[in-house]
């Protein structure tokens, strides 16, 4: 098997002076370690800024013997990602004034009235973006997901739902249900007069000029289509998945295929101030909580308490063999979409991860402006036989980090310069004496070839800085 290769596209970072240009740059090597340092097949990512894309990287191989390097236009399935763009027909059959998600299923659905549970009689569009229902998950035989039979058609559906109990009073309590967005599917194509897939090609993936996005496997290049695989953990051998079957109709909740680049250009548009095919109220009500909590779901999308600033949204999703997750933060205008064609790719981990990593070089101090030094000679990845530390100047100050860490600003030690060869620990660290300090070994063109750090040695590694 070759060995996989990385393509890549990035923003020019040489014009981006900011502490966005550094981000990126630190971003670009922390996704290099990120992959080698990980048995992931590989992993697409994308960032967008204000709706600009920053980022557009692939690592690994798109099949499973490993002979097609991934590349940005691969399509991969994007799972529970589909009900964001359900949710967002829904509301636009709303603003259209063809439905009120606040009116009964059953006004569009009338064979849901014929429910032997006559709690369905109160049960809301809205009820079903929330996943407030108390509706089940899939119902009593889910191995569609596993591949082993075919997902359900419209019939098999309604059989489902009219054999299922509403397990919980609903409203009060988040219930996550793939059937609840089956249903809404149904409504879609009800009240529109067309499938559901013919709505969202028309109205969303056709105005927002998504080419490789697909409502299911309709019209999509399977040259395109990335190959899923199995768990690669416990000793397990790695196996193929494919990709190429028909979700039907849990398409609405699961099965669309898009790139990297689609989901973020997609997820940009629920940013404030982004082009959208629905209203600027109508995307704050899809962002807003129903119980005005911190963390929970919103219509199509989860909302989650970040550190310090506003929340951040997005979708996570899996299908056999890969998973997604596109992450919005609003407080830094960013948009990240992490694909994998493994079911073990930390996703979440790599999308927040850029999150976190952008706000701390944003982060402003002003601890170090009286500091006269030129600041670029202490950054760098040193390395020993037990770690690697690299020096950053992130948020107007200088950091020494793990950038093998998920999050690598959540254990960052804070510096300050005291010598033109010297920064010292500015805080205590539980581990490191406050007046232990990084001395730095420079040759004759100022570049550091080695620290001592807190009295061990670290050479410089390059392939880190390359």
């Amino acid at each position: 098997m070759q060995v996989a290769l990385l393509h890549r596209t990035i923003s020019d970072t040489s014009t981006l002076k900011d502490s966005l240009g550094k981000a990126l740059a630190f971003i670009d090597t922390w996704l290099e370690l990120k992959y080698r340092h990980t048995s992931y097949p590989g992993f697409n990512i994308c960032i967008f800024r204000e709706g600009k894309i920053l980022i557009d990287r692939s690592f690994g191989h798109a099949d499973f013997d490993g002979q097609i390097p991934l590349r940005q236009e691969h399509i991969f399935r994007i799972g529970s990602l589909s009900k964001t763009y359900t949710a967002l027909a829904v509301m636009h059959l709303q603003e259209k004034q063809v439905l009120d998600i606040g009116d009964p299923v059953i006004q569009y659905l009338p064979w849901l009235g014929k429910h032997a549970d006559v709690r369905w009689e109160a049960i809301t569009i809205k009820d079903l973006l929330t996943h407030t229902a108390g509706l089940c998950r899939n119902g009593p035989d889910s191995d569609f997901w596993n591949l082993t039979r075919a997902f359900p058609d419209d019939d098999e559906l309604r059989d489902v739902v009219m054999a299922a109990e509403l397990i919980s009073e609903g409203k009060s309590k988040s219930l996550y249900s793939n059937l609840g967005y089956a249903i809404l599917g149904q409504v879609v194509a009800t009240v529109s007069k067309s499938t559901y897939s013919e709505y969202v090609a028309k109205h969303i993936i056709e105005p927002m000029h998504l080419s490789n996005t697909s409502s299911d496997f309709v019209n999509v290049d399977a040259s395109k289509l990335v190959s899923g695989h199995t768990l690669g953990q416990r000793g397990r051998a790695r196996a193929p998945i494919p990709a190429t079957g028909h979700t039907n109709t849990m398409s609405a909740a699961g099965g669309f295929c898009s790139t990297a680049f689609d989901v973020c250009k997609f997820y940009s548009s629920f940013l404030p101030g982004q082009a959208s095919v629905i209203s600027e109220q109508t995307k704050t009500a899809m962002r807003t909580l129903r119980d005005r909590r911190d963390t929970g779901s919103g219509c199509g999308l989860g909302v989650w308490k970040h550190s310090r600033k506003s929340p951040v949204f997005g979708h996570s999703g899996m299908y056999p063999g890969q998973q997604a997750v596109a992450l919005c933060a609003p407080s830094e205008n960013v948009v990240v979409a992490a694909l994998a064609n493994c079911p073990d790719a930390r996703t979440w981990d790599l999308a927040y991860g850029v999150v976190k990593i952008i706000e701390a070089f944003g982060r402003s101090s002003n601890t170090s402006k009286q500091w006269k030094f030129e600041y670029s000679k202490f950054e760098g990845c040193f390395e020993n036989c037990n770690s690697i530390t690299q020096v950053v100047w992130a948020g107007e100050m200088f950091m020494a980090v793990d950038p093998c860490l998920w999050y690598p600003f959540d254990a960052a030690v804070k510096l300050t310069p005291t010598a033109p060869d010297t920064l010292r620990f500015a805080t205590p660290t539980g581990f490191n004496d406050p007046y232990d300090s990084i001395r730095y070994v420079f040759n004759s063109n100022n570049f550091a070839e080695s620290i001592d750090y807190a009295t061990i040695t670290l050479k410089r590694w390059m392939s880190c800085d390359a």
